[in-house]
């Protein structure tokens, strides 16, 4: 169906006209321009390029009305700049028009867009330089704002965009035990290259020791750590381990706590949808499904290796989709 031209625009423009009281779902239309790129190019073409042209209107536009709208596109944009639609070129461009005019709706724009996709670009080594010196002009420019709203929005913006160096994660980093952070890199940094040599180091750990098979299995069973294209690996050391006499039970466990995510983020999900539906106010659990997407495809990755046989993989099939 979607490769009728007339379905094709009929989907951008539901993808364009999302209400701008539901930004919680820019997230997942972003995912879904993403994943039919690849086979349907010009949907993406086309909504990137009507996105684009709305943002480049409402900053020529000097009124002061429909600031909802205004962000919705920004956090739209910046969601698909983090999906790769949009080039990071062209967010830096946008960033840089609004910081030139830096008042008004212009001031919320920037830090919806920072607070999207400013950990992003700031993070990557070929928009870092511009990024960084688009941060720095907008702290200059808060000297000037009297707003304590927008101040305030700018500083939650540049946090989460450069966060502190007293954060609760770095406090965290200091007090993990040495041994926890080598069981973590085992883990978290496996690749084609040192699987073997990863297998070898787990299989030499303490597994007595009820404190380090805990963090092992922990970090096992935490696909969410690593990126998608290194889930295969870390199948494959689990059915590497799952081979060995005194580490079968390993895999096992993994397939367990696979299934119980994704089971419990389908709970989740229907709950909050209930409650939303009851109009009573509660956050979406975007968290939770972004691990069970990744927990999803590493309870694939494992069926591939033969970890897990064909029936445990129609149980996830029918509590994701009933």
């Amino acid at each position: 169906m979607c490769d009728i031209l007339t379905y094709r625009k009929k989907l951008v423009k539901v993808l364009f006209g999302v209400p701008s009281s539901r930004l919680d779902l820019l997230p997942f239309y972003a995912r879904l321009v993403a994943s039919l790129s690849p086979v349907m190019p010009d949907l993406t073409t086309e909504l990137s390029a009507m996105l684009i042209k709305q943002f480049r209107d409402y900053v020529q536009r000097s009124g002061q009305e429909r600031v909802e709208e205004k962000i919705k596109c920004v956090m739209f944009i910046s969601e698909l700049v983090k999906f790769g639609v949009i080039p990071r070129a062209e967010a830096l461009s946008c960033l840089r028009q609004l910081v030139y005019d830096f008042r008004g709706h212009s001031v919320d724009m920037v830090c919806a867009m920072i607070e999207t996709a400013g950990y992003y670009l700031y993070r990557n080594s070929d928009s870092h330089p511009k990024m960084k010196i688009i941060l720095d002009v907008v702290q200059k420019k808060k000297e000037r704002i009297k707003d304590v709203r927008q101040t305030m929005l700018i500083d939650n913006a540049f946090f989460a965009c450069i966060p502190p160096t007293d954060s609760a994660a770095a406090r965290r980093a200091q007090a993990e035990p040495p041994l926890m952070i080598f069981i973590r890199h085992l883990v978290v940094d496996i690749d084609e290259h040192n699987v073997n040599t990863n297998i070898k180091c787990i299989r030499r750990l303490a597994w007595d020791d009820e404190t380090v098979s805990g963090w092992c299995l922990k970090y096992l069973t935490s696909p969410w750590l690593l990126p998608y294209a290194n889930l295969l690996h870390l199948a494959s050391a689990v059915a590497g381990l799952q081979g060995l006499t005194h580490y079968d039970w390993i895999s096992t466990y993994v397939i367990d706590a696979c299934q119980e995510m994704i089971r419990y983020s389908s709970t989740i999900t229907v709950i909050c949808f209930i409650k939303i539906y009851c109009r009573i106010s509660l956050e979406l659990p975007g968290v939770f499904n972004q691990k069970a997407i990744a927990t999803a495809c590493y309870l694939g990755e494992l069926y591939n290796y033969s970890v897990c046989d064909t029936p445990v993989i129609y149980k996830v099939c029918f509590v994701t989709y009933c």
